[in-house]
């Protein structure tokens, strides 16, 4: 079952690199872009694996920024962030499949989940691109989440982001309310 990414989440999970759980905790995040920032420690999100080109398991937290963007920030490397879109409804309409019985998530058919995908940022802005053959899986229950990358002609790396895509049409100096990027 698939979520919004700006859905409420009350799930947690242990990991043994890093214990995360929902009592509340606040985790302090040192970032590059936006400086020092107190996180509820049950929004942080664990990818086992790692992201395709940084390896090694990795903790990240998402942000909101302007809408349809957010930011996926590292926890565990102030510079890493990235620009991401919720990739629900692309995911439907690529017909990408869920990772269901993936050892990194345990997701399974009854299980919610998001879909991220990465943005990259083009001048001028209507030249931006979002990654179709590497969505980024959330398993909502756990927050464990596992980066797909699929091997498949008919999907592109570099997808044009805004017209058919969006369906919008791409604003200049739009005004932030939260942050992240790559």
């Amino acid at each position: 079952m698939a979520k919004k990414l700006s859905d409420p989440n009350e799930s947690s999970r242990t990991g043994k690199e890093t214990e995360i759980s929902k009592s509340g905790a606040l985790l302090l995040i040192r970032s590059t872009r936006f400086g020092d920032l107190e996180i509820d420690a049950a929004k942080v999100i664990q990818v086992p694996s790692g992201l395709v080109g940084y390896g090694r398991p990795q903790l990240f937290v998402l942000f909101e920024y302007s809408q349809p963007f957010h930011w996926l920030q590292s926890v565990d490397d102030p510079s890493l962030a990235f620009v991401v879109i919720d990739g629900l409804e692309l995911a439907r309409k690529f017909e990408l499949q869920a990772p269901y019985g993936d050892p990194d998530t345990d997701l399974q058919p009854e299980d919610e989940y998001a879909v991220i995908l990465i943005v990259t940022l083009r001048e001028p802005i209507d030249q931006s691109t979002v990654n179709l053959l590497a969505p980024i899986f959330v398993n909502m229950r756990n927050r464990r989440a596992v980066q797909v990358v699929y091997d498949d002609a008919r999907e592109k790396v570099r997808y044009p982001l805004f017209g058919e895509l969006l369906k919008m049409k791409p604003e200049h100096g739009q005004k932030q309310t939260q942050t992240k990027n790559k």
